[in-house]
This record gives C-alpha cells, sequence and structure tokens, in this order.
C-alpha cells in the first residue's frame, strides 16, 4: 500500500488514510531528517532516539535485563530503585514494559 498521493496545495491538511497522520504535500525546509512530517509521523520509533542515546538515561539495556530477572526472583521494587538509584515508578514501568519495551 505504500503513502497516499500527497495534494498539490500547502494550505490544505489532510488525514493520511493508512495512520491518520495529518499529511502535508511537501517536505518542509529546515526539517530535521529532511522529509515531510507525514512521513516523520508515521515512522517515529524509527527517527527518535531511545535508551542509552538519551542524554538522561540512568539505565541501559544490561541493567534492564537485570530489572526484569530480579523481578521474577520476588524482588522488590523499591529494593531494585535504591539500588539503580531510580524511581520506583521507574522501576514498576520498567517491569511492565510500558518503557524499555524494546529490550
Amino acid at each position: 500500500m505504500g503513502i497516499p498521493e500527497l495534494q498539490s496545495s500547502k494550505t490544505t491538511m489532510d488525514k493520511c488514510m493508512n495512520c491518520n497522520h495529518d499529511q502535508y504535500p511537501s517536505k518542509r525546509r529546515g526539517s530535521k531528517h529532511n522529509i515531510n512530517r507525514h512521513e516523520y509521523l508515521c515512522n517515529t520509533l524509527y527517527y527518535a532516539k531511545r535508551g542509552n542515546d538519551l542524554p538522561q538515561a540512568k539505565v541501559n539495556k544490561e541493567i534492564v535485563r537485570k530489572i526484569r530477572i530480579q523481578a521474577e526472583q520476588g524482588i522488590t521494587a523499591k529494593y531494585q530503585a535504591s539500588e539503580y538509584g531510580v524511581h520506583i515508578r521507574t522501576i514498576e514501568a520498567i517491569r511492565s514494559y510500558k518503557t524499555w519495551a524494546n529490550v
């Protein structure tokens, strides 16, 4: 199926038939990846930084794996939070795959 044809009018925004994002007719000047907004929104996970690529990351893939293994062994989230220096909600989000789902 591919991306639907883009209209020639720059003032008109339509919804993409495949993903329901607003689509723009052409590449926008100054875009970071030299693509139009529609393509960026359809592929945000491809272009967005994740995990260790983020400057504020406090855990890495190895720690995430350890957290999940320790959770299966019965280690509490409170203990893990103090051990790794993050908030207990961070540990809970990692355990439930709300964050770090790609690991």
